[in-house]
Parts: C-alpha cells; structure tokens; sequence
C-alpha cells in the first residue's frame, strides 16, 4: 500500500511526540529533541504543529505512545507551512513515516480504527 493509500484512514488526534534529529550544521550540537503535539495522524505519516518550521526532506526520529506503547519510527518533513491559528510563530509540519515495521504500522491502524469506531458510536 503507497502513502495515499495510508493517509486516506487519517484521524483528528492531538498526541504528544517527540521529533529528535542531529546535524543541523552547527558546530558541536550533536542532537535536538522538540516536545511538539501531533494534530492529524494516519498509517503513513502524521501532521504536527511545531514552533520552529523544518525545511521539506528533513529527517528525523519521532516518538509517541498509543495506549501506553513506545512507537519509535523514522521519518520525514514532506511539507511545512504557517498553521491557522490564532498563535503566532506556530506551523503545521507534514511528517511521512519511512519504512515503518510492520508492527507499529499494525498498532496504528488498530488504534486509528478504535478511533473512527468511537466515534462512529457517537453519532
């Protein structure tokens, strides 16, 4: 299945994440970590509203849990642009996941799916 296919099972979800990323070209810093919020996340990749705007192609490591489990995954920013919000200074970071092994790609689709059940039971 391609990333168009995983993004169209695409949730409203605000988790807590962790983007870690390393050489950004300044002497002697050997890793960042950013606490950032994921808005939007689906089996392909995830959106994430962020301070600090990350240039298209970057890659980082991100972190987050979904029912008390540690999912760690590459990925990178495939897109970024000025968030619609009231806040100043936010933008949105579209984050593809890279190589996702198949169980954490598992974990989120059931999560995913737990969700839309959810809230389909609400309607």
């Amino acid at each position: 299945m391609d990333n168009k296919e995983l993004r169209k099972d695409r949730i409203k979800e605000l988790l807590p994440i962790e983007f870690t990323f390393g050489d950004i070209g300044i002497p002697n810093f050997k890793k960042i970590t950013l606490e950032l919020y994921c808005v939007n996340i689906s089996p392909g990749g995830l959106m994430a509203l962020s301070n600090i705007s990350l240039k298209e192609d970057f890659n980082v490591d991100i972190k987050f849990e979904i029912k008390n489990i540690s999912i760690k995954l590459k990925a990178k920013v495939i897109w970024n642009k000025p968030a619609k919000t009231k806040i100043p200074g936010l933008y949105e970071l579209g984050i593809e996941f890279k190589n996702i092994p198949e169980k954490e790609l598992s974990l989120i689709e059931n999560y995913i799916e737990e969700i839309k059940f959810k809230e389909s039971n609400r309607k």
